[in-house]
């Protein structure tokens, strides 16, 4: 389906440019598991895309926004059963290691971090072949904020875009499934616990330490609060992979009354 709407396009949805025309992709389903583990969240997101030309090959293209005091800690492209995986390189190296795969006719994957205004994340997905599914995967690590005297969580949007912004305007016309589960664990008891809308909590034990939360409904704005025993302790993070270490302090200022 060709997007009405090319400013908006840019955001939050795959697109391929055909004619001078953006050509939206089919969204079919939104996979979202969370963690929330003291002062952080660990999200992985899955979405599900398909080629729905009969006939073409298509270069793709999804740019979204990173949100402050969000790191994309990985991302990664499977196509068929083939994993493709990004990895650091040097702008110009970068390009043309993926201008060298779409010439031979290999599906290759993209990922440029920008600043202007804001920081955003566009990535290509080159040579998606007709009927073909990709799904873009990736993991990113936010800083939680204090709102209220509470953990406040909040699900980005771009994560599940409404195409009715892109000109889309069958009800059912791109319409996909969409999942997430919020994992909430923690050293002391978990108070306080606001819930988005359509969510649920489908398990938790009797200290209230671990609670996993779901919902298979998406709504505009999908956030989550919630107190510990502990939250106004500092609290030290401490990662690694591959090699690389990461290590995060977390404080949360408190002030005597005057």
């Amino acid at each position: 389906m060709v997007c009405k709407n090319g400013r908006c396009c840019q955001q939050y949805a795959l697109f391929a440019e055909q004619a001078d025309e953006k050509v939206l992709l089919p969204l079919t389903r939104v996979e979202i598991k969370s963690e929330l583990r003291g002062a952080h969240a660990t999200t992985n997101v899955e979405l599900t895309y398909v080629n729905p030309s009969t006939e073409n090959p298509l270069e793709c293209t999804y740019t979204f926004p990173l949100e402050k005091n969000t790191v994309l800690a990985k991302f990664e492209a499977i196509i068929d059963d083939r994993v493709i995986s990004t990895k650091v390189q040097a702008k110009e190296d970068a390009k043309a290691t993926y201008d060298d795969a779409v010439a031979s006719g290999k599906a290759a994957v993209l990922a440029e971090r920008s600043k202007k205004k804001k920081e955003v994340m566009t990535v290509k997905l080159g040579n998606l072949l007709p009927g073909q599914t990709a799904v873009l995967r990736s993991t990113i690590v936010t800083q939680l904020e204090i709102v209220g005297g509470h953990y406040a969580y909040a699900l980005p949007a771009a994560f599940y875009p409404d195409y009715s912004k892109h000109g889309v305007k069958a009800k059912n016309a791109f319409a996909y499934e969409f999942a997430y589960e919020v994992h909430l664990l923690s050293e002391t008891r978990i108070g306080n616990l606001s819930l988005p809308k359509h969510a649920e909590i489908k398990e938790q034990d009797e200290a209230r330490t671990n609670i996993l939360v779901s919902s298979s409904r998406p709504s505009r704005q999908i956030d989550l609060f919630y107190r510990t025993l502990d939250m106004m302790a500092p609290q030290l993070s401490y990662a690694e992979s591959e090699g690389q270490v990461a290590v995060s302090v977390s404080l949360v200022p408190t002030f005597d009354p005057v």
